[in-house]
């Protein structure tokens, strides 16, 4: 029996559901990849796009890549991709630039809509709004669930014993390998593809574009502290958009196929055993041969939670993008708003 652990939720869904572009369909190999490719093959007839004049036909003209479209802000991008294809640019942020990127070269190497992959997935027997259907329906997925609170304090303790660990000088020698050439290009580090989207290089940014004597001073030093901060940070509101992400696509109640789910307590690491392993075990052998094993445990119940969409909405008084129903209304409902509103 295959058994999956850990990943990202977003990695979890995509092998549970049919909700990618298959390879037959769109070439998928790395981005990394694809643009070295295509820089052996133009050599330096690729040019830096500007914004001046830029329109769908000069965009792709030739084959979207970082140094194409380094100059162009993720707004006129987003833009462009209006034109192409409405619906999917209503669902996405004007400043997600890695997704709408992607949206761009699906459809240049396609002549096909984002949109129109994702609505033939929908169309599938047991999708919905979210894409297509769960590819293995024979499947359940145990759920370690934690206070929040305690949690937080965990990661806090892990991460200081990844620094104690080796961490700092890891990230140096990395920006020392591969992250030299943007700096000597003065380009900017892109954040939004590859590894550099995981926690734990942007936030030490200032830190490593030091100059390595000037790493020991005190704004060195503050940098580092700074970095370990940010990094504690940013691992915490992941593990709450985790969560969040869990409650959407699992737990709340909806037309979307879901796999048995069992919710775990590991809130208290000291009863892991009975609480986490033997119950797992008993879970597991009860799934493969319920008449030898019978259910001990109740799966969990799916949420009964307020129904939200994707759509992006613009405030002209904040100037502030939202994302989704429910915070579009919260934002109507905020002091800020309300304040600016009457103003």
């Amino acid at each position: 029996m295959p058994i999956m652990v850990g990943g990202t939720n977003y990695y979890i869904e995509s092998v549970l559901y049919h909700v990618l572009i298959e390879p037959d369909q769109v070439q998928q190999s790395s981005i990394q990849e694809k643009e070295k490719e295509i820089m052996e093959k133009f050599k330096d007839d690729i040019p830096i796009l500007s914004e001046e004049g830029l329109n769908k036909e000069k965009l792709f003209k030739y084959p979207i890549i970082r140094r194409l479209v380094e100059n162009i802000s993720s707004e006129v991008l987003h833009s462009i991709l209006t034109e192409i294809d409405p619906i999917e640019a209503s669902n996405l942020h004007p400043k997600s630039r890695r997704k709408i990127i992607r949206r761009l070269q699906v459809f240049q190497q396609t002549n096909k809509p984002y949109s129109q992959f994702i609505a033939e997935q929908r169309k599938m027997l047991g999708g919905n709004e979210y894409g297509g259907p769960l590819r293995y329906r024979n499947s359940i997925m145990l759920w370690l669930w934690c206070e929040q609170e305690v949690l937080n304090v965990r990661l806090k303790e892990r991460i200081d014993t990844m620094i104690e660990n080796g961490l700092v000088q890891e990230l140096i020698n990395f920006h020392n390998d591969y992250n030299q050439q943007p700096l000597q290009e003065k380009r900017k580090t892109d954040y939004t593809e590859g590894i550099f989207q995981s926690i734990g290089f942007k936030e030490f940014h200032s830190y490593l574009r030091l100059d390595p004597k000037d790493r020991e001073t005190d704004k060195g030093k503050e940098l580092l502290s700074q970095g370990i901060k940010n990094m504690k940070s940013a691992t915490i509101k992941y593990s709450k958009k985790q969560l969040k992400w869990i409650q959407n696509r699992f737990l709340t109640s909806g037309n979307r196929e879901t796999p048995t789910i069992y919710q775990l307590e590991a809130t208290k690491l000291e009863d892991w055993d009975t609480q986490i392993k033997q119950k797992a075990f008993d879970i597991i052998d009860s799934f493969i041969d319920p008449i030898a094993h019978p259910p001990l445990y109740q799966p969990f119940v799916k949420l009964n939670m307020p129904k939200d969409d994707k759509l992006i909405r613009h405030c002209s008084k904040c100037d502030q993008h939202f994302n989704g129903l429910i915070s579009w209304n919260a934002h109507l409902k905020s002091k800020k708003h309300n304040n600016r509103k009457q103003n």
